[in-house]
């Protein structure tokens, strides 16, 4: 499941994944910054940023990855 936050929460996630990647949880975040969707990906413990230009294919990535991750 996906979970929306603010723009300064978003990056605060970054940073702290940067500092200490085993304290942030297993799942995903989007926000919306500057006209682009933005979806940090954790499920595999890695906080990969995707972005996408409409909320459509935002949650249609994140439920495809969800998918992968429950399949695994």
């Amino acid at each position: 499941m996906i979970q929306t936050i603010n723009v300064h929460n978003f990056k605060a996630i970054i940073d702290n994944w940067r500092e200490n990647p085993n304290m942030i949880p297993k799942k995903q975040w989007l926000t919306f910054n500057r006209g682009l969707f933005l979806v940090i990906d954790n499920t595999g413990g890695k906080c990969i940023v995707h972005e996408f230009t409409n909320v459509d294919a935002a949650i249609a990535y994140s439920k495809e990855s969800n998918a992968e991750w429950n399949n695994n």
